[in-house]
């Protein structure tokens, strides 16, 4: 197997022409399984020092591009070009490498193509985006895991968008969107979406704005088929914060032919504290962790703390009729085909975690309540 190829410094021609010879050395692994069972292996391609980009980074199918203090200046790039651009088909960047002043980050992209070929599991580590004008990161991957994980998103307009993805992982990661109107930080529209940990710092104009909440799942047509899982992370109250979750996508009523629409939020630390105006009413009312455009098949909301006096867990946008949703779920004789399983808290009065016509989609709890430490028993 030929060795890693180093790059110090230079322009987007010097790393495409690194890439471009690790590709030429692939070795294809082929064990004797039958069908798609095998592997490529290409060397990578490290890069230090600076780099002046007016043109994309083209990373090829299996390549690496590993950093070590790397910078990529994008001033110069086009407005609708990204820094870095490939198939990210088992692919890689990681170490430490920043992409400075781009219209746009990484995107990667196999194709809608739902065979064996695709399938794989790609990185993205250590990247610091700064200044990135557009999207930082853009996938639609079929058949592919992809994890973004200790990244640093820095004064960006969209931290992610996920176009396709069986699985997108964004793991432990700082973010401090622009809060730029009508930009939500995170959007899906087909597969899976976790996001595990991480620190997510609201802008100084996020509740002015029109960016409603971190994570929307987006109404993709027939694409009702959506997942996310948030777990562990802190959503900050800073300038009071958002709602964590936003729902655009209606829910599949015709299963087993798709799994529907999933939101669940665990352990989540979210201070939507309220605003100047809502700490007017009596009492103050925060912001609640998710927000319906359209009706989820299901929704757990499982040891969530941070919330100041929400008025519920869940709730509708103002101007979306409810009711007329609830109703027309109702009147399908679907119920079960909307399930959600709220936490009881200190924060929330029993039996207001969400709006009196979502009660009868309500289950139960999802887990024992979270407040006070109940006393000890009397000895």
């Amino acid at each position: 197997m030929a060795e890693a190829i180093f790059v110090n410094g230079g322009n987007e021609a010097t790393v495409n022409a690194a890439l471009a010879r690790a590709a030429s050395s692939i070795v294809a692994i082929s064990p004797n399984q039958g069908g798609y069972t095998w592997s490529h292996q290409i060397p990578p391609v490290i890069v230090a020092g600076s780099f002046d980009l007016s043109g994309p980074v083209r990373m090829p199918a299996s390549s690496r591009l590993l950093a070590e203090g790397a910078v990529f200046k994008c001033g110069s790039l086009a407005s609708t070009t990204f820094a870095i651009e490939g198939q990210g088909w088992r692919s890689e960047i990681s170490g430490s490498l920043t992409i400075a002043d781009a219209p746009n980050g990484v995107r990667w992209n196999t194709g809608d193509l739902g065979n064996n070929l695709t399938m794989g599991s790609s990185l993205i580590s250590g990247v610091h985006f700064a200044g990135v004008r557009g999207t930082a990161v853009d996938i639609q991957c079929r058949s592919s895991v992809v994890v973004v994980e200790r990244c640093v998103f820095d004064k960006v307009d969209k931290i992610a968008h996920s176009r396709m993805c069986d699985q997108l992982t964004i793991r432990d990661c700082f973010c401090r969107p622009t809060g730029t109107a009508g930009v939500t930080p995170i959007t899906t529209s087909w597969g899976r979406l976790m996001v595990d940990g991480g620190i997510f710092t609201p802008a100084a104009n996020a509740r002015t704005q029109a960016s409603l909440a971190w994570i929307e799942l987006e109404a993709a047509g027939d694409r009702q088929e959506q997942m996310v899982l948030v777990r562990g992370a802190r959503f900050g109250g800073e300038y009071g914060g958002m709602a964590v979750v936003l729902n655009r996508c209606p829910p599949r009523t015709s299963f087993p032919s798709a799994p529907g629409v999933s939101i669940t939020l665990r352990d989540v630390h979210a201070s939507n504290t309220p605003s100047a105006d809502e700490y007017a009413a009596d009492p103050p009312i925060g912001a609640p962790l998710v927000l319906l455009a359209e009706l989820p098949n299901s929704l757990v909301i499982d040891g969530c703390i941070g919330m100041v006096r929400p008025k519920h867990l869940v709730d509708f946008l103002p101007w979306v009729d409810g009711p007329a949703l609830a109703a027309g779920m109702s009147a399908t004789g679907l119920n079960n085909r909307c399930i959600l399983q709220l936490q009881r808290g200190a924060t929330i009065t029993p039996g207001e975690e969400a709006p009196e016509v979502l009660r009868p989609f309500v289950v139960g709890p999802a887990a024992q309540p979270v407040g006070p430490a109940r006393p000890l028993p009397a000895q």
